[in-house]
């Protein structure tokens, strides 16, 4: 026998659970969209401890965690050891590593570094914002650092009258002698280490 054609309540009553679930779904994922915050923003800083101590990239980037690479600030290292005082370019992504060519003049050699930063620690430090100055926006006090995938808003608790917590705002190598270079990430005045690395003698032919 052919069944009678369900009505129309009885189609709407099959879809309903159907459609109820993809609207849930969709619901969920914008929640998730409007929690995550934007990818951070950074310079490119290049220090030494001295004047004498001065390098020179000759090739180079930084990766990305997304597979992009970031060109490196054109010109030499400045400053003091850990503060440049340029902190060139603005870029968005989550720094994983670097790839840098140099040459220091101190011993006439270059240099190739071949950097990988801990992933975990680095989507860790880009999502976090360090306090410099009392809020005077909130009587709340002051926290070692914001997680701001935890706290989005952030900015508008603490941030409303003046800057108090700064987020990420650069990438801070130190080249220091013998292929000594150390990495930080810079929160305005304030630097988390990420770590030291050491970058290798480049032989003539090579180069």
């Amino acid at each position: 026998r052919f069944r009678r054609p369900s009505s129309a309540a009885e189609i709407v009553m099959r879809l309903f659970p159907a459609a109820l679930a993809i609207v849930a779904t969709l619901c969920a994922g914008c929640q998730a969209d409007a929690k995550d915050p934007p990818l951070p923003s950074f310079g490119i800083d290049l220090s030494h401890p001295d004047n004498p101590y001065l390098v020179t990239p000759v090739e180079g980037h930084v990766a990305l965690l997304d597979g992009r690479q970031v060109a490196l600030p054109y010109g030499s290292s400045s400053g003091t050891w850990g503060q440049s005082g340029k902190g060139a370019g603005e870029d968005r992504g989550v720094p994983v590593g670097a790839q840098i060519v140099y040459y220091a003049r101190y011993d006439d050699t270059f240099y190739r570094l071949d950097a990988a930063f801990p992933r975990a620690l680095m989507d860790t430090l880009a999502y976090r914002a360090y306090p410099n100055n009392e809020s005077d926006s909130s009587e709340q006090p002051l926290q070692p650092y914001i997680d701001v995938r935890q706290v989005p808003d952030y900015a508008r608790q603490f941030n409303r009258s003046g800057m108090s917590y700064y987020p990420m705002r650069g990438l801070v190598f130190g080249f220091a002698p013998e292929g000594l270079v150390a990495v930080w990430v810079r929160y305005g005045a304030q630097q988390v280490q990420v770590g030291t690395f050491r970058a290798q003698p480049v032989e003539d032919d090579a180069r």
